[in-house]
């Protein structure tokens, strides 16, 4: 896995295959956007001795390679990918294969900082990360009984991208009500919305203010 010909909804996939390795020594992934592997060709080794037995052929092994959360993810684009089984004298190819990075909308990691925060001092950030770029983001902060305080539109609406420090958009509060007045004391809790087509997807936090 990925299947050939398959979709995938995150930027940093799982590799899957089983071998009977013998005397293999070392796997060595290869990952490319063509299928000569000569495009941002990416090269992964991973170690015989870090395979599963199979439960019903204890000869059979399977193995995983993750890429991981807080490396460089893959690009929005088709990729091809196969795996080499290396020994001392020789090396084995498997077919190659390919998939396509789509991500579908996501809303995760929503989170504030500072929190709890002095508006007459300071502002508080609130961040979150799409799994894919979105038509419309908007945040709404409400008090303790569920009346709106501000609405923040127009907010970022990118997508996660392939670098490690384009995870997160970030969207400022200054601590303000509709009418531009600082708010009292209190937690404050706000939803943001993103809208990509007709698909909306919604997550929540709690900001505190504290003067």
């Amino acid at each position: 896995a990925p299947k050939n010909d398959a979709t995938v909804n995150t930027l940093r996939p799982t590799f899957t295959w089983q071998h009977h390795k013998g005397n293999t020594q070392e796997y060595k992934l290869d990952l490319a956007k063509n299928n000569s592997f000569t495009i941002d060709n990416q090269t992964f080794t991973k170690d015989e001795n870090t395979g599963s037995p199979d439960k019903y052929d204890p000869t059979l092994f399977h193995y995983t390679y993750s890429i991981h959360e807080f490396d460089p993810g893959l690009d929005r684009d088709t990729y091809y990918w196969r795996v080499t089984a290396l020994t001392t004298t020789e090396a084995a190819t498997s077919e190659a294969r390919f998939f396509t990075v789509a991500p579908e909308l996501t809303l995760t990691g929503v989170t504030n900082y500072p929190n709890p925060f002095n508006p007459n001092r300071e502002i508080t950030n609130i961040r979150y990360r799409l799994g894919a770029d979105a038509d419309e983001v908007k945040i709404r902060i409400y008090d303790v009984i569920g009346s709106l305080v501000k609405q923040l539109d127009n907010c970022p609406t990118d997508g996660e991208g392939s670098s490690v420090r384009q995870k997160y958009n970030k969207v400022e509060w200054d601590g303000r009500n509709g009418r531009g007045d600082v708010v009292v004391n209190g937690i404050y809790p706000f939803e943001v919305i993103a809208r990509l087509g007709d698909k909306s997807v919604s997550a929540r936090g709690k900001v505190a203010v504290l003067k």
